[in-house]
């Protein structure tokens, strides 16, 4: 990499910019779509002196099949791709489903698991005030990931 192309050599003054990659940046067969379009990407926000990206990494599919099977890959290689463009990179952890429903081609659900679950119990989902389930869990449910065990409500929370 020439010298003066990474981020910390990059900015002089003023507040760094990051970049939020694209929702659809790994697929739902957890393979990271569009490499050699994503890194020229990357690299001419690196020219354009961008101090990073933001990925969002989709609890859908990361622990897509059953509770506590990770499949980590597409993410490692997203950064991976970044970190050599100069980038520096920010994860933000998605644990919400994205999209309009089953027909938008860009939706990420939940873990399958989870949506198994909620079919067996609606409450564990979120519910508006005319009991509309929302695809986002209750915050009570979400008190697992916080190490509350004893609330331990879905199987593999």
């Amino acid at each position: 990499m020439p010298e003066g192309f990474g981020a910390a050599q990059r900015r002089k003054k003023g507040s760094p910019v990051f970049v939020l990659m694209p929702v659809d940046a790994v697929d739902e067969e957890g393979k990271v779509r569009r490499k050699k379009i994503m890194m020229h990407s990357l690299r001419a926000l690196a020219l354009a002196e961008v101090e990073g990206v933001v990925i969002e990494v989709w609890w859908g599919l990361v622990e897509r099949d059953q509770p506590g099977a990770y499949n980590w890959q597409p993410y490692l290689e997203l950064v991976q791709m970044a970190v050599k463009s100069g980038l520096k990179v920010r994860v933000v952890l998605a644990f919400h489903e994205s999209g309009r429903g089953p027909g938008d081609p860009n939706r990420i659900s939940l873990p399958n698991w989870v949506l198994n679950e909620i079919d067996k119990d609606p409450d564990l989902a979120y519910c508006d005030r005319f009991r509309l389930v929302q695809t986002h869990l209750s915050l009570w449910v979400s008190l697992n990931f916080t190490g509350l065990q004893d609330f331990q409500l879905v199987q593999g929370l």
